[in-house]
C-alpha cells in the first residue's frame, strides 16, 4: 500500500483526524507545518483531506471516540501507511516532540505494533 487510494473511508477519516491532532498538539499551526502537511497530502493524493477531516470532526468528540475509531481499523498495510505519514509529519523538524511521539506510540499500542 503506497498511497491513500488503497485506504477505505474509515481509514481516511482516522488519518485526517490524527493529522489534525498531531498538528494541534504543537500549538498554533506554524506555516512550515502547514506547508509540510500540504506536501504530504499532495504526495499521497489525499485530495479529499478536508472532507474526511470534516467527517472526523463531526463523528469524533472525545478521546474515547478517537481510540474506538483507531481500534476498529484492521488492515495492517493501512496501519503502516498511517503510522508512516504521522511519523513523517512529526519528524519535519528533525525530531518528534514528546507530544507527537506520545500520540503515535499510543496509536501503535492500540494496534499492537
Amino acid at each position: 500500500m503506497s498511497d491513500l487510494a488503497d485506504l477505505n473511508e474509515q481509514e481516511k477519516i482516522f488519518l485526517a483526524g490524527a493529522i489534525k491532532i498531531l498538528i494541534q498538539g504543537e500549538g498554533p499551526a506554524a506555516a512550515s507545518t502547514l506547508d509540510d502537511l500540504d506536501r504530504i497530502v499532495d504526495g499521497l493524493g489525499f485530495h479529499d483531506f478536508d472532507e474526511h477531516l470534516e467527517r472526523f470532526e463531526n463523528d469524533v468528540e472525545t478521546p474515547e471516540d478517537f481510540e474506538y475509531l483507531a481500534r476498529n481499523l484492521f488492515h495492517a498495510k493501512a496501519k503502516t501507511l498511517i503510522t508512516q505519514v504521522l511519523w513523517d509529519l512529526a519528524l519535519q523538524k528533525g525530531f518528534a516532540s514528546p507530544e507527537d511521539e506520545e500520540l503515535i506510540r499510543k496509536i501503535q499500542a492500540w494496534w499492537k505494533e
